[in-house]
């Protein structure tokens, strides 16, 4: 079970995720995934929803921080958002 600590700061996590891609304007770009011989199109948006409903965000976060200190391009978000994209399916079994 989540302490308090860890509670708040998954809060921080989500409202950072909201304030990041709402800042960074990231262009709508289909993903075509292929996963065990099926193929998923999946959106820029539908990735980050999937991104804000996952119950731990920490890890995800720490990416998204490091590539914008790298000053990371439109392209690397979205390369790092497709790599999460096809984790998240594979977690619910696609």
């Amino acid at each position: 079970m989540r302490n308090t600590k860890q509670i708040k700061q998954e809060i921080e996590n989500k409202l950072f995720l909201m304030r990041f891609f709402e800042e960074k304007e990231l262009p709508q770009v289909m993903f075509d995934i292929r996963l065990k011989d099926t193929v998923h199109l999946i959106d820029t948006d539908a990735v980050i929803t999937m991104l804000q409903n996952i119950p731990d965000t920490s890890s995800v976060v720490k990416k998204l921080r490091i590539l914008d200190f790298q000053n990371a391009s439109k392209d690397e978000f979205l390369k790092f958002l497709r790599h999460v994209a096809v984790g998240l399916l594979r977690m619910q079994g696609y």
